[in-house]
């Protein structure tokens, strides 16, 4: 009979399969890596196994290469002598995609799986992921929990493991790595105690990880379980079943401080973005949110297409904001300006753009107007306030008490009680807080003026 005994890997950025030969101990497998493609000119794959026979005869070979969630992409089919003894089976892949799609496939984790042979009287058939044990679900979600020192959210993931044997079998072993969206792991971790559930079970046990990581962008959650069919396997193997996803795309929030006396507004409002949380429909998510502190106009600028929301916390006035290099304007003031403008931006992407700053609802006669500009370029809604914002001395925590609490009632509700505020209520609610804090007085935050939609709602994350 044949039997694909392995895959290795050429130099470079390739993947590793485990060893399948009998005289290797099975708890010696390694869960076999996934392909990592890049779709960069020139890039291809090698992939390679080995198939051992006791006599020499012409067997089918098969190599498919599917996306990450388990849809084929490519299928590689020819006819090999196999035998006697061990016989190589090297395969080339540059990224082409089977006839019914089109072009080269697009970066991304990808998956393979191997068959040798043929079904048939003399079993003279195999493959290298199990036969017996499948992944059919997957989830990713937020617990919750966010620590803002080492910017890391809480993750629960979960899968449902089906085993097709004759009884049940528990998995031996199974596991989550997590890959951002330039390919590199940031998370990688056990499965505690993954169950096998039979068949189409209505109410299947799912088999989860809790663990803590810095969120990304995009994310590929790759579950992976070993079965524990090493008695009724012919070579006495644990073989990991084919991989399935849970993908998570996370659009990206930039919040920026320029006032240190104030302590770090930025992280009050990425603190609250990452902790979004929708009672009704038991939603928990979060934006890709970072505290930028004091950048360049330049910095903020390029980030500003994909931006889904922005805070700025600095000095402004009419028609324009500081930053660590120049101002952005609104505007310019005549044709051949030089400088940051945001008419020059797209904001399509942007759903709330925040400039906390002094007057930074107040129209320019030269460089107009920074909200109405936010409006104009795509964004959703863009809030600003007619008068100064207070922040010297004492006073500087009513930059932070107004951030926090406005995006507080966005991210989880006025009491935390998971029913997320409108831009409107949210800024009435933190205008309350300030005033509540400062005797009465609202140190200019009752001045603040929303253009476009106040109705937006940032929760869900989407």
């Amino acid at each position: 009979s044949s039997r694909p005994s392995g895959c290795s890997p050429a130099p470079g950025r390739l993947p590793r399969a485990p060893v399948f030969s009998p005289s290797h101990p099975c708890d010696a497998l390694a869960n076999p890596e996934p392909i990592l493609w890049h779709a960069e000119p020139g890039e291809t794959v090698q992939l390679r196994a080995t198939a051992a026979a006791a006599y020499k005869a012409l067997q089918p070979v098969k190599l498919t290469i599917y996306r990450s969630d388990q849809t084929r992409v490519k299928t590689f089919e020819t006819t090999v002598a196999i035998g006697p003894g061990v016989t190589e089976l090297p395969f080339t892949w540059d990224g082409t995609q089977d006839a019914t799609l089109e072009g080269i496939a697009e970066p991304g984790v990808y998956l393979f799986q191997w068959q040798v042979g043929s079904a048939g009287p003399t079993m003279d058939a195999d493959q290298d992921k199990s036969a017996l044990t499948q992944i059919v679900q997957t989830r990713s979600e937020l617990t919750g929990t966010y620590d803002d020192a080492t910017d890391a959210n809480g993750i629960r993931d979960g899968c449902v493991v089906e085993d097709h044997g004759n009884p049940v079998t528990t998995p031996q072993e199974g596991c989550v790595r997590v890959f951002d969206g330039d390919l590199n792991v940031i998370a990688d971790t056990a499965l505690a105690n993954p169950v096998a559930n039979p068949p189409n079970a209505s109410e299947p046990i799912w088999s989860e990880a809790n663990f803590d990581m810095v969120i990304a962008e995009s994310e590929c959650h790759l579950f992976a379980v070993r079965d524990g069919h090493t008695r009724t396997d012919r070579a006495h193997r644990s073989r990991w079943c084919l991989q399935m996803n849970d993908r998570k795309v996370r659009p990206l929030a930039d919040n920026y401080c320029f006032i240190p006396e104030a302590g770090r507004v930025d992280h009050s409002a990425r603190e609250w973005q990452k902790r979004l949380w929708d009672a009704a429909s038991s939603y928990r998510g979060a934006y890709r949110a970072r505290a930028n502190g004091s950048v360049s106009a330049g910095f903020i600028m390029g980030a500003l297409p994909a931006d889904r929301i922005v805070h700025y916390w600095g000095h402004g006035n009419a028609g324009g904001v500081t930053t660590a290099s120049q101002m952005i304007r609104a505007q310019r003031a005549y044709p051949g300006e030089t400088g940051a403008f945001l008419a020059d931006a797209n904001l399509a992407n942007a759903r709330l753009i925040v400039w906390q700053a002094c007057e930074s609802a107040l129209t320019d006669p030269d460089h107009g107007n920074l909200c109405q500009a936010a409006v104009a370029r795509g964004a959703k809604c863009s809030l600003g306030f007619q008068e100064p914002v207070s922040y010297q001395e004492r006073l500087a925590s009513c930059a932070r008490q107004w951030a926090h609490f406005f995006w507080q009632a966005l991210a989880q509700g006025r009491n935390q009680n998971g029913v997320p505020s409108t831009v409107d209520d949210a800024c009435a609610f933190a205008v309350q807080k300030v005033r509540e804090y400062n005797g009465g007085d609202p140190m200019g935050y009752d001045t603040a003026v929303v253009f476009g939609n106040g109705a937006t709602r940032v929760v869900p994350a989407n």
